[in-house]
C-alpha cells in the first residue's frame, strides 16, 4: 500500500502532499486507514505559527492529530484493544492521542516522528495512520455513525477531562470560553454530570445557537456584550453569584483576569485552550487569593477515559446532536483550502468543527 501525509515544512507555507508506502505494522500495533481528520484549535496555532517560539516543535512536529480509523491491518499478536475487546481488520477504533509508557514516555510530544522517516504515517492528516504497540486503542460501539467520532480523540478528551479537573459536579454552574468543538462537548459533557446551569461564551452566532443544543442554558455573544465587566455580571446573575468552574477553551490568556473573576468563592479556573507558551497577561494573585480560588492546568486527557467517552456518545445520541459537531467536509487534497475556512482568528469563521476525508 501506498498513502499520502500533508506535510508542513515551515510556518507559514501551504501544506503539501506527500506519498510513502506504508510499512507493516509491529508487533502489537495495527496500521489504520483513516476515515476522517478534524481540524483542532492546536493544528491552526501550529499552521499560523503561534507555537514558532517553542524550542522543541520544529515546524510540523504535531499537525494533524485528531481522528479515528478503520482497521487495514493487525500486528503478530495483536488481538484485543485495550479495554480486552476483540478486534479485526474492517473495526472502526479511536487511538490515543498520546503514547503511554511502556519503554517510551509518557509527557513526551504527543505526535513522536519526523515526516520523510520510519514510520511515515504519524499524523492523521494523512490517508493511514501507524499503531505502534505503545498506544491505546479502543473499539468504536457499532451504533455510534462516523460523524460523531473524529473529536473523541482529542476535543472530546481535554473538555471533558477539564470538567473533571474543576470538580464539576451535580449542581455546578459551569461557565465555557468558546463554542468550537471542544466548548460544546464540554457543555454537554457538564450537564450530564449534573451541573445546574451551563454558559457558553462565543462570538459566533451559529455556534452559539448551537450550544443552546448541546445543553447550554444560557449563551453571551462576546461581540454584542463587549464590555468584560458586563459579561462578568451577566454570569454572577446566571449563576446566583458566580460559577463553580470557568473553563478556557479558545487558547486566549486574556481570559484569565476575566475567568477568575466570574468565580465564586473556591471555584476553579481550568487552563484547557492556551497550550504553548509566549503569551502573558496582567493579574492580580490576590483574586485567588482572597476567593480561595483554584487556577488549575488541564492538558489532554488520561488514555482510560476514551471509552468512557464513547459511552457518554451512546448514551445521549438521541437526546445531543453530536452527528452536527462536524460542519464542513474537505477531500484531504483540500486540506490547504479547510484550514483557511476553519481559522476563526482571521474572521468570523462558519466552521464549527471541519474534517479532512481521505
Amino acid at each position: 500500500m501506498r498513502g499520502r501525509v500533508a506535510t508542513l515544512r515551515g510556518y507559514g507555507r501551504p501544506v503539501e502532499l506527500e506519498e510513502y508506502a506504508v510499512p507493516d505494522p509491529e508487533p502489537g500495533g495495527m496500521i489504520l486507514r483513516i476515515q476522517q481528520a478534524a481540524i483542532c484549535g492546536s493544528d491552526l496555532h501550529v499552521w499560523r505559527g503561534d507555537t514558532s517560539n517553542e524550542p522543541d516543535s520544529p515546524a510540523g512536529l504535531g499537525f494533524g492529530h485528531e481522528g479515528f480509523g478503520t482497521i487495514v491491518a493487525l500486528g503478530k499478536g495483536t488481538t484485543t484493544d485495550n479495554a480486552g475487546h476483540p478486534i479485526a481488520v474492517g473495526d472502526r477504533v479511536v487511538h490515543s492521542v498520546r503514547q503511554t509508557p511502556s519503554g517510551r514516555d509518557p509527557n513526551a510530544r504527543a505526535y513522536g516522528g519526523v515526516y520523510g522517516e520510519f514510520p511515515y504515517f504519524f499524523t492523521t492528516f494523512a490517508d493511514y495512520f501507524y499503531v505502534s504497540a505503545g498506544r491505546p486503542v479502543y473499539r468504536v460501539p457499532d451504533e455510534l455513525p462516523d460523524d460523531v467520532l473524529s473529536p473523541v480523540n482529542c476535543a472530546m478528551g481535554a473538555a471533558i477531562n477539564g470538567l473533571l479537573n474543576g470538580g464539576t459536579g451535580f449542581g455546578s454552574h459551569v461557565v465555557l470560553f468558546g463554542a468550537g468543538g471542544l466548548g460544546l462537548t464540554a457543555a454537554a459533557a457538564a450537564r450530564d454530570m449534573g451541573a445546574q446551569s451551563v454558559i457558553v461564551l462565543d462570538r459566533i452566532p451559529q455556534r452559539l445557537e448551537l450550544a443552546t443544543e448541546f445543553g447550554a442554558t444560557h449563551i453571551i455573544n462576546v461581540d454584542e456584550v463587549s464590555d468584560t465587566h458586563d459579561r462578568i455580571a451577566l454570569v454572577r446573575e446566571y449563576t446566583d453569584g458566580g460559577a463553580d468552574v470557568v473553563l478556557e477553551l479558545a487558547g486566549l490568556a486574556a481570559l484569565l483576569p476575566e475567568g477568575v473573576a466570574m468565580l465564586r468563592r473556591r471555584g476553579s479556573f481550568v487552563e484547557v485552550g492556551l497550550y504553548y507558551t509566549g503569551t502573558t497577561v496582567p493579574f492580580d494573585p490576590s483574586l485567588v487569593l482572597r476567593g480561595e480560588k483554584r487556577i488549575v492546568g488541564s492538558a489532554g486527557y488520561p488514555p482510560e477515559l476514551l471509552p468512557e467517552i464513547l459511552d457518554f456518545l451512546v448514551r445521549v445520541k438521541d437526546t445531543r446532536p453530536f452527528d452536527r459537531l462536524v460542519s464542513h467536509r474537505f477531500p484531504l487534497a483540500d486540506i490547504n483550502e479547510a484550514l483557511e475556512l476553519a481559522d476563526w482568528s482571521r474572521g468570523a469563521a462558519t466552521v464549527t468543527r471541519a474534517v479532512v476525508v481521505p
